[in-house]
């Protein structure tokens, strides 16, 4: 990450580990034509199937864009989601050949 507390990519990151008082296990990132939105995975360790809930969210306007950023094999599936504020936050692709095409797919 890089930003204050107060930045986009900061305020991500605090309410990824303040929500439910436990970060997920994975974050899925949605695109809308209006929105930035990051879903938390919140199953039980119990359930089979992913139970998505909201967790962040900003317009549209405050994602500068994407940048892939597959590097070495400890970079795999990296990307780094772009902020106006000239914030950004790393994450990593649970697939790592995913990366590249939505980095591509929401420039």
């Amino acid at each position: 990450m890089h930003g204050g507390w107060e930045s986009q990519a900061g305020r991500l990151l605090v309410a990824h580990y303040s929500a439910a008082y436990l970060p997920a296990s994975q974050l899925a990132i949605a695109f809308t034509d209006r929105r930035v939105l990051a879903f938390g995975d919140r199953a039980k360790v119990w359930q089979l199937k992913r139970a998505y809930e909201p967790q962040w969210e900003a317009p549209q306007a405050a994602v500068a864009g994407i940048r892939a950023n597959p590097k070495g094999v400890v970079q795999r599936g990296r990307f780094e989601l772009l902020f106006a504020d000239q914030s950004w936050i790393a994450l990593v692709a649970s697939v790592p050949t995913h990366a590249e095409p939505f980095a591509a797919a929401v420039s």
